[in-house]
This record gives structure tokens, C-alpha cells and sequence, in this order.
């Protein structure tokens, strides 16, 4: 527009003249602008490792090095060797001479010398492209243990360079290094969340299916990862250096999310990752159908209401998406969307995209096709599946044996190839023995066998479908396989055997055997005490060499800290995946039991002597540990678990926190928050003492993790377990600062369930009713007529049983009254109900103490601290006349608190700046006061750190109020007040840290670029923001 003025009016010479007026304005401007991004720390570097910084040639070296390079550039060798030891010999550490002594070694072919020579130019140039050069060359000759030392050399020379990180995890994935290359991901998701390319070379490690990988973990990084492109960008052509989200991102997520068996949240984010990549995003309505008719082809029909069908024609679907949609359908069992799918699929009727119509399917779709063939097997379809993996196996290739065996990506391409194709004929036989083609089975497994003589599994096929058969000589066979499968079995998989009770049948290969149902239910007890007995000793086993290593491990040392975390991670998953410990009702147990009855073992033929006494004592001690007291008919008991695998749940909490502190320092802090809020639902954590420090170690590994929600969730369970507590609340500090933490702190959610404990703490403070509800352990508003009365519902534990406990217990009272009894039936009616209601509520305080906190006693007074903590939350959410009557309730009975008072001026001030409000000066002027009366309760404190932040709020209250003369006259003495504190203080920048000065600073200059005072900004950015 100034150009267009100047042409207008003045011509050439003036545009000449508004262009040097402009750029005499900018430069200062530009130079203040850089300034400030020094000041924040952006494009500086503090201290840190230098680049690459090769010695300088000396000048008498400058000819022969001249001549090296000449000789090298023209190809003739000898004559570079001669003069690249010739520099060696009278300086060895110049890089040049190495690199062209290694490159002479290299046209030679004497591979050793030259990758020697590298790793002397790696060591001399300290940078990691050098370092990641010599891992390549001695990967491409085969030294791949001097590979792998220089993909470490190079990280720990940039260990936080992104690409270098990138460069590592993907060589170190390809040479199966799963976990160095977790770790290089690990760090590169610190720096850079949503790198595409970085998380699509972890899926491969995430999908493996190894026990050491959380596969969540990786779900966690990438779903994230989704969810941010989605709301950052419209679309995939949008412009952005981050915006590197596609198709082949998106079909690795699906398939991670399939490996991982969430279906639900596989096909949510297949389809709208399709949707976004078809620049659709904005169409949220679709997220509302639980069908797929978004991507129904044309001329698909769906069954509506009142058997009606409706012809449907949706958006186009990629075929591999198709195929990837199917396969979840029918995994979910919603056969009318999988069939739509399927159906297409066959047809060739996919969309534009599937440009290729051809009678045999290419490489990709074949493999598609055989995963449809197994959901549909998983469906019970086998004519379809079988149909489909016949042609999936035609397209598949038949790899050749690799001439190069050492290739090691080349020979697990060729066993990727090899099993695949196995797969697939193993299914084709599996599905023509549901078909009853045992011919056709038989003929397929032997073929497997042919190929892969050892292999186990096949063979337990084979020896099925004979079975089925039942030829003449199949049973033999069939036999002779199973035994064979035993016999390569490890001793302890090999299950026991059920003995024979009569006189074997000389003439049939399968004798059967009649087992009674005492003998069945005494094996299946020996087996799980066999079981348990195995498992307590290496439990034991475990915590022997835990502590061991346990001083060692927490001093420091790498390899007992491995080792440490290895077996407590063995004895976390034994613990987590134990069922017992995971009932429907977490809690203390009260059922009906009888007396104990314990298994006769008289009919049991599978011990003699000394075996049959120890298995049975083995047996009854179990049987007492599940009673832990013995009762007459129909009496209520307590079960109550306090150990597991002969470990008390003291030492099992032990272990996990001492576990989390490790993996903390080690910066696994999503694996530490997800086992601890597991092992927080067991139902030997439930005591108070056990659960909350499980909670806090939670939250402590959300902090570091930076995940605001779980933080939130940790501390909502805090508040709602400590009723009537401030303590608990006053946690919101671990939150932090920030405007992520803000946005965190005033969501709607937070707000309802802040305002709900508000209430129920006010109205109980008011005298409003109130009752203990025993199976939450909480004070509660009455809702219905029940508990408008006083009495407290039975929690749902064996409820039946409860209430059948209590029938019998009258009837027999009533049978053994006397009819002549004096007494009446509504009296004892009273007693019996009176006892039984004493009896539930006082097992939990006397036989298990802890098992909840302590009954909170109602408050008398209302809940002020948590009035005001309200308040700032409505604040936050900018929700000032909300704000302003809860700090009003606050100060009414504490009118001497400095921060409520700046609180209120903070409010009010906010308020007469919006257009709803109707006295803007009164508003302003309420404010005001508010904020004198903070400063004269402030300067009573009589601290100039004190009068430092005053000047600074007042400074900030003008500022906002736009009165800038008043603004900058604060700024200036709260920056006087910085600069006196600074002269007498010992150490000058930390008195600079802790104070507003360099908001105060910035605010200022801020001030000055605003009213076209360009030299005094420069001089506040000088002294205050320079770095």
C-alpha cells in the first residue's frame, strides 16, 4: 500500500525515499527481533559439542597436500599412497591423509586396512556424518560389528541430533537391534513427537510381538502422532515442513492397531485417515455411523428398517483400505459391512485407484486377501476363505534360496517370503479338513512337512486331520505324531497324564479312559499346586538375585541396573497377569460358606505311598489357605488376599516402586504410569496404605512424561479419595504452568466435578443431610427414598448369597423358637436386621484395617480454600463474574489475604474490559481498590522482593487497562528495584532469574515499539534481554 501511495504521488524518487525511510525503520525493528529469539534461546547454542573441526594444515604440508589431493581426483593410487604416508609420517593427525589411504585400500581391495583407515578419520573428526560414513562402508563389507561401534560412536558424539537419531534407529531396526533402536526412537520422540518417518520405522519393532516391547507404548506414539495431523493440517497437500502424514503412515497404524486387537479404534482411524487424505476432514457428521456406508461402492445394498433395502454409493476406498476394513468387520463380527467389502474386493470393483484389472493378483493384494481368509476362518466361512487363499497362494512368489547368505537383509526377505507362503498352505488345509476333504488336508500338511521337517505344529495338524479320518493305519500314524510332538516338548510343558482305572483294550489304538469327577477335579488341584509351587520358586529365584545386584543397580551401575529391571519386570508381568488378583469386585469378599470339606483321595490311582501323602497334604493345605476360618452353616466370611506367590503385598509394592525409580532414570516413564495404574486395581493393593502410592508414583511418571490428562486423573482420584480435604487439591500445582496446563485446568469436565465437591462439602457444612455410602467410602447427597432414611444399600458382593444367608437364618431361628415364647415377631425381626447391618459395617474397620481411609468426619465450616481455588479455575476460563463471586465468598472470611485481594483486582479489572459489562468505571474502580489494598498488606511484609512484584502488578494491571504512561512508570521501578537488589546481592543473575525483570523488560520494550520509540526498545533489550 506504501508503494502504491508513493507511485501515485511522487514517482520513482519517492518510492526511493519511502523505501529508505522503511528500511531505516526495519533495521533497528529486525535487530530487536533478533534480540528477543536470543533471549528466548532460539538459534543459539549454549555451550555443547562443536561440529566438525578438521586441524589445519600446517603451511609446509599445504604442497604435498595439494599434490595428495590431485593424485586422488586423477586415479593414480600409487602415487596418493606415497604422498598419504608421507603426511602421516611427519603429522598423523591430519583427516585428509586417512581418508585417501583408506580410499587407495579400497581400489585394492584389502577391505580390513580400509575400514582401519576410516575409523582413524573418524576418531580424528569427532563429527557424526564422519562416524555415520564408516558405519555404512563397513556394512557394505560385511564388518558389521565395527558397524554397529560406529553407529554408537556417532550418536554419543550428537546424541541429540534428530537426524542422526533417525539415521540410527533405521540401521539399527534393520539389524534387529530392537531395543538400542527403541531407544534412539524413544529420544527422537522427546525432540520431535510427531516425526513421520521415525514412527513409521518403529512400527516394524512394535509389531514384532516381542515380549520386551510394549506395543501400547508404540500405539500411544503413533496414535498421537495421527491425532495431530488431523487437527493441525486439512488435508495432506497442505503446506508445512511437519505435515508428512499418508497412506503408507496410515496403513501401518491400522495394521499396529490390528496386531494390537482394537478393532473399535483400527476401523475409527481407518476411516477418517481416509477421509483426511481425501481432504474430507471437516465432515465430522460420519463419525456418528457405526456402519461404513461413507465408503460404500456403487449399487451396495443395506438392510434398513422393516427389511427394506436401499441402494447406497459412498466415497472411493483405496483397495488395500478396503481390505484392511474387512478383515476389522469381521473381527468385530459386523458381517453386513464385511460382506459389502469382501464382495467388492472379488469383483475387482474396488475404486479409480485400483487402476490394475487382472485375473491374478499382484504381490500386495494377495497378501490382503489372505488376511481376509483368516478373519473368515475365525467366522467359521471356510468355503470363502478357502476360495481366497487358493488365490492368494497362485500370486504369492516362491522365493529361491539366496546365493548371498550373509545378506542379512536378504535372508529375511527370503524367510518373510517362505512363511508367508506357508501360512497360507497351512490354512488351505485347515479349511479343507472343516470341509471334511481330509485327502486334500493330508496332502497339504505332508507337503509343509516335506519342507519343513520340524515343525511342530504342523505335525499336530497332520495328526488331526488322520485322526478325522480314520482310515486304515490314520489312528497309528496320528499317534505316532503326537508322541513324537511330546518328545520335543520341554519337560514342564508336558502335561500329567490321568492313569488308567481298568484293563486296557488290546484291539483299539486309543484306549479310553473313565474318569470320575472326583478324580478329574483332585488333577486339575494337583495341577494348579504344581503350578504355584513352580512359580514361588523362581519367584524366589528372582528376588535372590534382585538383591544382589539391588546396591549396585541404584549406584549407578549399567549392568545391575539391567539386571535389576529385567527380573523385577519377570516378577511384574507374573504379577499383572495373574486372573485372581483381577476379580469383578475388587475389595474384601463376604459369601456363604460351609464347613471346609476336603477331597478325598482314596479313588485316585496316580500316586502310591510317599507321592500320594505329599500331594494330598499339598492339597488339603490349599484347601485351609482358601478358608482362612473355619464357620458353621451359612455363616458370613471374609477372604481377604494379603499374599501372592508366598510374597507379601508389602514386598510387592517394594519391588514396584523400586522398579519405577529405575525405569524413571531411564526415561520409560509411559511403561512406569501404565503398570502402575494396573497394579492399582488388584485386589491385593486395595488398603489405603498401598493404593495411594501407586497413584503418586503415577502421577510423578505423567509429570515427566508431560501428560496433563493422567496428571488430572491422578488428582481427581486424590480429592475424591480424601473427602473433605484441602491437602489433596492443592496437588493442581503439579499441572505447571503454561497454556497447555491452563487449557488443562479450565476444561468443562474439571469445572462440573469441581463445583459437585464444592457443593457437597458447602451442604454439609449448612446442615443439609448427608450419608456414608460404605461401598465407596464416601459422604454422599441422599437421592432416593432408601437413602433419604438412613439406610446404607448393600454393596453388590455375593448379594444373593447374602440375602439367602439371612432367610435361612430366620427360618431356623423361627423353627427352634418356642411357640409359648415371649417375645414378639417384630422384635426380633429388629435384632436379627440390627446385627446383620453391625456385622457388615464393622468387618471392614476391625478384621481389615486400612482397607479405606478413615471415615472423614462432615465438615462444620464451608470449604473456603476451595471457594478460592474455583474461582481461579473460572478465571482461567475466563469466566470472571463466576470468579468474582466465589473470591467474594472467600474474602468475607479473610478480607487480610494479598493474593485473593490481587485476585479480585485481577477480576474485576478483566470484567470492565469485556463489552457484557454494564458499569465499566465501577467495575474499574472496585478493581483499583482491590489493588491497593494488596500493595498496603504487601508492603507490610516490608521485603524488596516484595516491592518488586508489586511494581511489576501494578505495572501489568495499566498494561492491560491500556493507561501506558502509568504502565511504563511501574515497569521502570520494578526494573530499578531488580537492578538495587542485583548490586547488593552476592550472585546478581540469580536475584535476575528469580525476578519479574525479564517480563517486566519485555513488556516495556513491547510499550516503546508500540508508541514508535524504536531506541529506548533497543536499550531495555540490551541491558535486560540480551543473553
Amino acid at each position: 500500500m506504501v508503494h502504491d501511495i508513493a507511485h501515485a504521488t511522487g514517482g520513482a524518487s519517492s518510492v526511493r525515499a519511502v523505501t529508505a525511510r522503511e528500511q531505516a525503520l526495519l533495521d533497528p525493528l529486525q535487530s530487536i527481533r533478533d534480540d528477543l529469539r536470543a533471549a528466548r534461546g532460539f538459534k543459539r547454542r549454549k555451550g555443547g559439542k562443536r561440529g566438525a573441526r578438521s586441524k589445519k594444515i600446517p603451511p609446509e604440508l599445504e604442497e604435498l597436500n595439494t599434490n595428495l589431493l590431485m593424485a586422488f581426483v586423477v586415479g593414480d593410487f600409487n602415487t596418493t599412497f606415497k604422498y598419504a604416508m608421507e603426511m602421516i609420517r611427519i603429522d598423523a593427525e591430519i583427516p585428509v591423509a586417512w581418508t585417501c589411504l583408506a580410499g587407495v585400500h579400497e581400489d585394492r581391495g584389502d577391505h580390513d586396512k580400509e575400514i582401519g583407515c576410516r575409523l582413524i578419520h573418524g576418531q580424528l573428526m569427532k563429527d557424526a556424518t564422519t562416524w555415520t560414513n564408516v558405519r555404512e562402508h563397513a556394512h557394505d563389507r560385511g564388518s558389521y560389528e565395527v558397524a554397529k561401534y560406529a553407529q554408537k560412536r556417532a550418536l554419543s558424539t550428537d546424541p541429540w541430533n534428530p537426524e542422526v537419531l533417525l539415521e540410527a534407529g533405521k540401521y539399527l531396526t534393520e539389524m534387529r537391534d530392537d531395543k538400542m533402536a527403541l531407544k534412539c526412537f524413544r529420544r527422537l520422540f522427546t525432540l520431535r513427537p510427531y516425526d513421520i518417518r521415525g514412527l513409521k520405522q518403529c512400527t516394524y519393532i512394535y509389531g514384532s510381538g516381542s515380549a520386551e516391547v510394549d506395543i501400547w507404548e508404540g500405539v500411544h506414539y503413533l496414535v498421537n502422532a495421527f491425532e495431530w495431523h488431523i487437527k493441525t493440517f486439512a488435508g495432506p497437500e497442505d503446506e508445512g515442513e511437519d505435515n508428512q502424514m499418508d497412506r503408507e503412515y496410515l496403513q501401518l497404524l491400522v495394521d499396529l492397531l490390528i496386531f494390537a486387537r482394537d478393532y473399535d479404534l483400527a476401523a475409527t482411524v481407518l476411516k477418517r485417515g481416509e477421509r483426511w487424505l481425501q481432504k474430507r476432514s471437516r465432515q465430522i457428521f460420519w463419525d456418528k455411523l457405526e456402519d461404513d456406508s461413507e465408503y460404500d461402492p456403487a449399487g451396495a445394498e443395506r438392510a434398513e428398517e422393516n427389511n427394506v433395502t436401499e441402494d447406497r454409493e459412498g466415497y472411493e476406498l483405496e483397495v488395500s483400505m478396503r481390505a484392511r476394513l474387512a478383515v476389522i468387520r469381521l473381527k468385530l463380527g459386523h458381517d453386513e459391512d464385511a460382506n459389502i467389502h469382501i464382495r467388492t474386493i472379488r469383483e475387482n470393483k474396488t475404486d479409480k485407484l485400483d487402476k490394475v484389472k487382472t485375473d491374478k493378483l499382484d504381490k500386495v493384494l494377495a497378501g490382503l486377501w489372505a488376511d481376509i481368509a483368516k478373519a473368515l476362518m475365525g467366522r467359521a466361512r471356510y468355503l470363502e476363505a478357502l476360495e481366497m487363499l487358493q488365490a492368494a497362494y497362485e500370486a504369492l512368489p516362491n522365493p529361491a534360496p539366496p546365493v548371498d547368505v550373509q545378506d542379512q537383509t536378504v535372508m529375511q526377505t527370503y524367510t518373510d517370503e517362505k512363511a508367508a507362503l506357508a501360512d497360507c498352505l497351512i490354512n488351505i488345509g485347515i479349511c479343507n479338513q472343516r470341509l471334511l476333504q481330509y485327502d486334500q488336508a493330508i496332502e497339504i500338511f505332508r507337503e509343509v512337512l516335506s519342507d519343513q521337517p520340524n515343525d511342530d505344529a504342523t505335525k499336530s495338524k497332520l495328526a488331526s486331520a488322520l485322526e478325522d479320518r480314520a482310515g486304515p493305519g490314520d489312528l497309528k500314524k496320528a499317534l505316532e505324531l503326537v508322541k513324537e510332538v511330546r518328545k520335543n516338548q520341554p519337560e514342564e510343558r508336558q502335561r500329567i497324564e490321568v492313569p488308567e482305572t481298568g484293563p486296557a483294550d488290546e484291539g483299539a489304538f486309543f484306549n479310553p479312559v473313565q474318569v470320575s469327577y472326583h478324580q478329574l477335579r483332585a488333577k486339575s488341584r494337583m495341577d494348579k499346586v504344581e503350578a504355584n509351587a513352580q512359580l514361588e520358586l523362581h519367584t524366589k529365584t528372582l528376588m535372590e538375585r534382585m538383591s544382589q545386584v539391588e546396591a549396585r543397580a541404584f549406584a549407578g551401575d549399567p549392568m545391575a541396573m539391567q539386571s535389576f529391571i529385567s527380573d523385577a519386570r519377570q516378577m511384574v508381568t507374573e504379577f499383572r497377569q495373574a486372573r485372581v488378583l483381577y476379580p469383578k469386585e475388587r475389595g474384601v469378599k463376604f459369601y456363604v460358606r460351609s464347613k471346609v470339606k476336603r477331597i478325598d483321595l482314596s479313588e485316585y490311582q496316580g500316586a502310591t505311598g510317599d507321592d500320594e501323602q505329599r500331594l494330598e497334604d499339598r492339597i488339603n493345605e490349599e484347601s485351609e489357605e482358601d478358608a482362612p476360618a473355619t464357620a458353621p452353616d451359612d455363616q458370613l466370611v471374609q477372604k481377604i488376599r494379603t499374599h501372592f506367590l508366598d510374597v507379601s503385598a508389602e514386598q510387592w509394592l517394594e519391588i514396584t516402586l523400586k522398579l519405577s525409580t529405575l525405569l524413571l532414570r531411564d526415561n520409560r516413564a509411559f511403561e512406569v504410569v501404565q503398570m502402575c495404574q494396573h497394579m492399582s486395581q488388584t485386589v491385593i493393593f486395595q488398603p489405603e496404605k498401598f493404593k495411594v502410592r501407586l497413584h503418586l508414583v503415577a502421577m510423578s511418571g505423567a509429570m515427566r512424561m508431560g501428560d496433563l490428562s493422567t496428571v488430572l486423573d491422578e488428582i481427581r482420584f486424590f480429592t475424591a479419595y480424601y473427602q473433605y480435604r484441602i491437602e489433596p487439591w492443592q496437588l493442581i500445582a503439579a499441572l505447571g504452568s503454561g497454556s497447555l496446563a491452563a487449557d488443562r485446568f479450565s476444561n468443562t469436565i474439571w469445572q462440573k466435578y469441581m463445583l459437585r465437591q464444592l457443593r457437597l462439602w458447602n451442604s454439609a457444612a449448612n446442615g443439609a443431610e448427608v450419608f456414608w455410602h460404605d461401598p465407596i467410602g464416601r459422604w454422599v447427597l441422599p437421592q432416593t427414598e432408601n437413602q433419604k432414611q438412613g439406610i446404607t444399600p448393600v454393596a453388590n458382593i455375593r448379594g444373593e448369597r447374602l440375602v439367602d444367608a439371612r432367610q435361612n437364618f430366620r427360618k431356623k431361628r423361627d423353627h427352634e423358637a418356642e411357640p409359648d415364647a415371649d417375645v414378639s415377631e417384630g422384635s426380633d425381626h429388629d435384632e436379627v436386621l440390627e446385627e446383620t447391618v453391625m456385622t457388615k459395617q464393622a468387618l471392614r474397620a476391625i478384621l481389615f484395617p486400612g482397607y479405606r481411609p478413615d471415615k472423614p468426619p462432615v465438615p462444620k465450616k464451608r470449604g473456603i480454600a476451595l471457594e478460592f481455588i474455583y474461582g481461579q479455575c473460572l478465571a482461567s476460563a475466563r469466566s470472571w463474574q463466576g470468579a468474582i463471586a466465589y473470591y467474594l465468598r472467600a474474602y468475607r472470611v479473610n478480607p487480610y489475604d494479598s493474593l485473593l485481594c490481587l485476585s479480585l483486582a485481577h477480576a474485576y479489572l478483566a470484567r470492565s474490559l469485556q463489552r457484557q459489562c454494564d458499569n465499566k468505571m465501577h467495575m474499574t474502580t472496585l478493581g483499583a481498590s482491590f489493588l491497593n489494598r494488596y500493595r498496603a498488606l504487601r508492603k507490610n511484609e516490608g521485603d524488596r522482593d516484595l516491592a518488586i512484584e508489586i511494581e511489576y502488578n501494578f505495572g501489568r494491571a495499566f498494561h492491560g487497562l491500556g493507561v501506558l504512561n502509568l504502565a511504563v512508570k511501574h515497569y521502570r521501578q520494578a526494573l530499578g528495584e531488580v537492578e538495587a537488589s542485583m548490586g547488593e546481592a552476592e550472585d546478581p543473575e540469580t536475584v535476575r532469574e528469580e525476578s519479574p525483570a525479564r517480563e517486566a523488560a519485555y513488556n516495556l520494550m513491547s510499550i516503546f515499539l508500540l508508541t514508535g520509540s524504536p531506541l529506548l526498545a533497543k536499550n531495555i533489550s540490551d541491558k535486560w534481554l540480551a543473553v
